[in-house]
């Protein structure tokens, strides 16, 4: 796991303890160790890499980085979980290792292939080689965006890291939001990649790589993309394709139970963390060690039914549960040292929570992320099939009142996506953001750029294989995996998602789109008592709304005053006053989005980040 930081520079003068600066400020990534080294590129220019360890394989001094040999040098945040078979491969044509490490074996990989290396490579990985003899910097992504990696340029500098707080601790970086970013949280709660919240800084894409050299820093070059979903009309012959898919997962599972440190498991009860359990027990033949969160009282939580499995499995099994005493704390420390981007997702609060209490017992993870996006998991997904279906407009909007009656969370949901005009719209519709106008009032008129999630809502293709293919480009990368990322590696603790092999990626696009989650359940109905995963899905959640009106109605009250954004805040919270009201009085609930104002809001005053237009607008030069 770990973090990386770097910075490739112009000419031969000392960088003043820039990049070691910026290790420190990622150093919760890496608590086993640190390092910082510099390397002359030629034409001028020098790069120095930096990186914090969190020792999973090799944790001897032999494994430390940033690594050099020869002229390669690399510094990798992740885990090569293939890493012994390639390294037998290399051994045959005559390399010679002088360590147990991954990152030595990518060393070599890319020394034999350059970039024809990343094919071999299976894991989670975000790194940064630096050759020597070619007089370049590559920065890599792997496939699906598990581990993040961001690239600015300031003045004398092109800078890379693991996180945004790195970049932050460079004294020439301003921090300036990026105002279509802003609009883009509002509107998803989480900002898609490539860009990021502050203007300058740009996501290196999921299976890219980015040159940096004497010409500066090329555009992303792709290595991998995720295969289209096949529509497979006739029966599977024999469970194939189940085979096929049960095969592939196994693998990945056996591959990500790998480790010189002890490994558990998280566990929710459903159906994608109990499979992947389910398969550790089989791969593994050692107890396994399974986390679950647990909310007494809460309508979400599914605790009965993970501890049901652990004992089915026989694994030793802990419950890390959230008393009402502890509930602010916990979310003023999320919103406090958890939030590297401003991110809505409020399942943070007890990912962060459990992720703590795992890493007094494990050092790795594995987790269920990726099942609901491959295997079509999420109730909109039918919503955007049969919605463009009820015709004419008038009897749409007919239902839509109806619906929204109900007035709950997911009835005002599907009665806006009723309402919406397009497919964008539409799926902006569960996102739980605000609305364009409350946008415009919010933030200030201007484009909504969104990336990936628009550009694939808009193109061709059946609307629930695009809903899933824009949520694996999108909403997990810059949403879900962010959340688990920083969660993780705040206490330690690396995260593993056996669904997001590559391999599992393209077994699963075979399966087809029938019913939810269909190859998943016969998998498990190998494992399990079939009756025990027919039940609606809940999602891994905290009961928000009753939280933000008693134990964190004194942290909204003053964090979204409205007298705050007097002055040049970036939100006009006074625009946000009716909403925050409404909600505190019951009158209706917007859990989502009074937590991402409360998530920005918090997130700017820590860093101290502005946007240039607030001022001007303050100043009385222009409105926005």
């Amino acid at each position: 796991m770990c973090g990386i930081a770097g910075s490739v520079t112009r000419g031969r003068g000392e960088d003043g303890g820039v990049v070691p600066a910026m290790v420190r400020a990622i150093s919760h990534r890496g608590p086993d160790g640190s390092g910082v080294e510099r390397f002359d590129l030629g034409e001028g220019l020098r790069v120095s890499l930096g990186h914090a360890r969190l020792s999973i394989f090799d944790p001897s001094p032999a494994g430390a980085q940033p690594m050099r040999k020869g002229d390669l040098a690399v510094a990798l945040n992740g885990a090569i979980v293939n890493h012994p078979e390639i390294r037998r491969t290399l051994e045959a044509a005559g390399t010679s290792f002088r360590s147990r490490s991954d990152t030595e074996v990518l060393l070599e990989a890319w020394r034999a292939k350059g970039s024809g290396a990343l094919a071999d490579l299976v894991g989670m990985f975000a790194f940064a080689v630096a050759d020597l003899r070619r007089g370049e910097v590559v920065l890599v992504r792997d496939r699906l965006g598990e581990k993040p990696l961001y690239v600015a340029e300031v003045p004398g500098a092109i800078l890379f890291a693991s996180e945004l707080a790195a970049i932050e601790a460079h004294p020439a970086f301003r921090r300036e939001i990026d105002s279509g970013a802003l609009r883009a949280y509002l509107a998803l709660g989480w900002v898609p990649g490539p860009r990021t919240i502050y203007r300058g800084v740009a996501k290196v894409p999921p299976g890219t790589f980015v040159r940096i050299g004497p010409g500066g820093a090329g555009e992303p070059e792709p290595y991998w993309s995720p295969p289209t979903p096949l529509r497979e009309a006739e029966p599977d012959p024999g469970g194939a394709r189940d085979d096929a898919l049960e095969e592939s997962l196994s693998e990945s599972v056996r591959l990500r139970l790998r480790a010189d440190v002890p490994v558990g498991l998280f566990l929710s009860g459903g159906i994608d963390s109990s499979l992947v359990a389910a398969l550790a027990r089989e791969a593994g033949g050692a107890t396994p060690t399974t986390f679950a969160f647990t909310g007494p009282g809460d309508s979400q939580d599914e605790s009965r039914h993970a501890r049901r499995v652990a004992a089915h499995l026989g694994a030793d099994h802990l419950e890390v549960s959230l008393r009402p005493g502890e509930i602010l704390g916990a979310a003023e420390d999320v919103l406090d040292r958890g939030i590297d981007e401003p991110n809505a997702d409020y399942s943070s609060i007890p990912t962060t929570f459990l992720a703590r209490r795992a890493s007094e017992t494990v050092r790795v993870v594995l987790t269920g992320d990726g099942g609901d996006e491959l295997f079509g998991g999420y109730d909109r997904y039918r919503a955007q099939r049969w919605i463009p279906r009820v015709r004419p407009a008038p009897l749409r909007a007919l239902a839509a009142a109806a619906v929204a009656a109900a007035g709950t969370r997911r009835s005002l949901a599907l009665a806006r996506a009723l309402r919406a005009e397009g497919p964008v719209e539409r799926a902006l519709a569960f996102t739980g953001g605000f609305t364009s106008t409350e946008i415009v009032a919010l933030a200030g008129a201007g484009p909504v750029p969104l990336g990936e999630f628009g550009r694939i809502h808009e193109g061709e293709g059946d609307a629930v294989e695009k809903a899933m293919r824009a949520d694996l480009r999108s909403y997990l990368v810059d949403d879900l995996l962010v959340k688990v990322d920083r969660a993780t590696m705040r206490h330690g603790l690396e995260a593993r998602a056996p669904f997001l092999d590559h391999r599992v990626v393209e077994a699963a696009a075979r399966c087809g789109l029938g019913r939810p989650k269909a190859p998943l359940r016969r998998l498990l109905a190998r494992r399990f008592p079939g009756s025990w995963f027919e039940r609606p899905k809940k999602g891994f959640t905290v009961p928000l709304s009753r939280w933000l009106r008693e134990e964190l109605r004194p942290l909204v009250e003053r964090v979204l005053d409205p007298r705050r954004s007097e002055g040049g805040g970036a939100l006009s919270l006074r625009a946000a006053s009716r909403i925050v009201r409404h909600h505190l009085h019951g009158r209706i609930e917007r859990p989502a989005a009074l937590w991402s104002l409360l998530v920005f809001e918090r997130w700017r005053e820590r860093t101290g980040a502005f946007r240039e237009e607030a001022r001007e607008d303050a100043r009385g030069s222009r409105r926005v």
